[in-house]
């Protein structure tokens, strides 16, 4: 029987298969305070590895992950605000995370409570013109400049909800974290079935500003509360 060559660093248990190794990662030491930044981008797994090799802690920074199996090693390494992208290649997820990016930069300027309550009402006002843009639908560059606010604004409510959550919490701050964690995959779980109930888009219109009118309101009762 003819040997099966697999060109990869995965070990096969089948003895016919002869693995071929053309790379081999090998972490270096070097110093590094999380602290000075205000997020943390990362397109490997191995970025939290050589986080746990050199010695360094994870912080209450928000984290974008890359795909997956990037977001996993980051919440097992004891990151609790991670947004996972969309899309596992370079250029897009770059692309994807650009206006969150921003939008948290901007944040950073701000007190949390000021950022959160912009974020907030910032996705309410994007919603309503994805919603003009898809129900009486306008040109491509229209929906694409209003999808570009949404997650522009969001930039703002991702780091900050997280933080203040997790300052609130501090004395459960694993709950917390999984929690966080949790929490936008069962929604997303929730939400994406209805986006395609009829014409979609009127249900997307309709979801998006059910979701982020929530969100305000959610907020405003805490804050009246608290």
């Amino acid at each position: 029987m003819r040997k099966i060559y697999l060109i990869s660093n995965t070990k096969m248990t089948d003895e016919s298969v002869v693995n071929l190794s053309v790379s081999k990662i090998e972490f270096l030491k070097f110093e590094l305070n999380l602290s000075d930044y205000d997020v943390l981008v990362a397109t490997s797994k191995n970025a939290f590895n050589a986080l746990k090799f050199n010695g360094i802690s994870p912080i209450n920074l928000p984290v974008f992950a890359i795909a997956n199996s990037c977001a996993s090693a980051a919440r097992e390494f004891g990151f609790g605000e991670i947004y996972t992208g969309k899309n596992a290649h370079g250029d897009d997820f770059a692309r994807e995370i650009l206006p969150l990016l921003i939008g948290a930069r901007l944040a950073s300027l701000l007190n949390e409570r000021k950022a959160l309550k912009t974020g907030l009402f910032g996705t309410l006002f994007a919603s309503i013109f994805i919603a003009f843009m898809l129900c009486f639908k306008f040109e491509v560059i229209g929906v694409i400049i209003a999808f570009f606010l949404l997650l522009l604004f969001t930039g703002f409510v991702l780091p900050t909800a997280s933080s203040l959550a997790m300052n609130e919490g501090r004395e459960y701050a694993g709950s917390a974290s999984a929690i966080l964690g949790f929490c936008p995959f069962f929604l997303g779980g929730v939400v994406s079935p209805l986006v395609g109930l009829g014409d979609i888009f009127y249900s997307t219109s309709i979801v998006i500003l059910a979701c982020t009118l929530l969100a305000l309101i959610s907020f405003l009762r805490l804050k009246r509360v608290a």
